[in-house]
């Protein structure tokens, strides 16, 4: 996954912190949008789906503890991040607690900010990952497919994307999986 297809969502009610962190991930490439609070977060939230959200702590009408969980709600995949000028043990846990992947604390260095995104880039990847091998195996399974003859052109796609598999490896599996297809083609005429 590139930069610009990973979507950051920004959330503060500072307009300050809010543009600082925009301007930083956006300079560095990264798809980010921002909002001013937790309502217009969830707005955004509805619409379009993002990989991250940064979010305050203490913000009016909706907090970014309410923020999160409503946010997991709709995106289970979500990785979420308080950034907080409150930081107290208990704060952290509670935010830990409830799914965010981690928390920084207010003032940030613009190091910190970068380091943490590209450790949420690398889980949600390898996460992805993950759920791509295991439908690999399932579809083996589930087909009782030990010469992987059946398996299907959009799953071997996502698996050359994963680079887990040799270029030998991979064009073992598209001739077998276009010889499979050209006798269903000339059996069906």
């Amino acid at each position: 996954m590139d930069d610009k297809s990973f979507k950051i969502l920004v959330v503060d009610d500072d307009p300050i912190a809010r543009d600082v962190v925009f301007s930083i991930l956006s300079k560095e490439g990264y798809y980010v949008i921002a909002a001013k609070d937790g309502f217009e977060a969830i707005d955004f939230l509805r619409s379009e789906k993002f990989d991250i959200l940064i979010t305050d702590l203490v913000m009016p009408g909706i907090d970014g503890i309410e923020l999160i969980k409503s946010s997991l709600k709709m995106n289970s995949d979500l990785a979420t991040v308080i950034i907080t000028a409150y930081s107290t043990l208990d704060s952290a846990l509670k935010v830990i607690d409830l799914g965010a992947y981690d928390y920084i604390t207010k003032p940030f260095k613009i190091e910190e900010i970068l380091f943490l995104v590209a450790r949420c880039k690398k889980m949600l990847n390898l996460q992805r990952e993950n759920m791509i091998l295991k439908r690999f195996i399932n579809h083996i399974f589930s087909h009782n497919l030990l010469n992987v003859e059946k398996l299907e052109q959009t799953l071997l796609d996502e698996i050359k994307g994963l680079n887990v598999l040799t270029d030998a490896e991979i064009k073992v599996f598209q001739k077998k999986l276009e010889s499979t297809n050209g006798k269903a083609k000339s059996s069906g005429s």
